[in-house]
């Protein structure tokens, strides 16, 4: 049984941060790691050069949300996409 993974990783877009590291990282050895599950990503800025790290890894797919308000993406536009 293969799971849909959902996750939210507009912090991987924030170049030079910690979040940002961590973030990319965790996605990029999730679904290195993983290609039996398929992995949503959920993105403010689908054209950000780290996203396509992932054209080659069919599990993988961008979806993008809106980036603000904060409070709007979190409690309407990521359950919506979910």
């Amino acid at each position: 049984m293969s799971l849909r993974i959902g996750l939210d990783v507009h912090s991987a877009e924030k170049d030079g941060t910690g979040n940002c590291t961590y973030t990319r990282n965790l996605i990029l050895h999730l679904t290195r790691l993983d290609a039996k599950n398929e992995y949503v990503l959920f993105v403010t800025n689908p054209k950000h050069s780290f996203y396509k790290t992932f054209a080659d890894r069919p599990n993988v797919s961008i979806l993008p949300i809106p980036r603000s308000p904060a409070w709007y993406r979190v409690f309407f536009a990521l359950p919506a996409a979910a």
